[in-house]
């Protein structure tokens, strides 16, 4: 089924999203960087895989619905001082 496909996309990125707030308190930019690297290479690669732009913006649509709701795991301002 090639729906289900896009929502698991989404739902691994939402989560990769939610972690990234909690643990850093940025980088949105970074799982959205990630988000389109894995695609090109999948596509690029010899690896029998399928970059795909489909996937790549349900990997980008889950990272922003993640980013959203992790909003409540992480202080407004500054990210939290780092833990030694």
């Amino acid at each position: 089924m090639v729906g289900i496909d896009k929502v698991v996309h989404a739902a691994l990125f939402a989560v990769l999203a939610v972690a990234t707030r909690w643990r850093f308190g940025s980088g949105l930019a970074w799982v959205l960087l990630y988000a389109v690297l894995s695609e090109v290479a999948q596509q690029a690669l010899p690896i029998h895989r399928d970059g795909s732009v489909l996937d790549a913006l349900a990997d980008a649509g889950g990272a922003a619905l993640g980013w959203w709701l992790g909003r409540g795991l992480v202080p407004a301002g500054p990210a939290r001082a780092r833990r030694p």
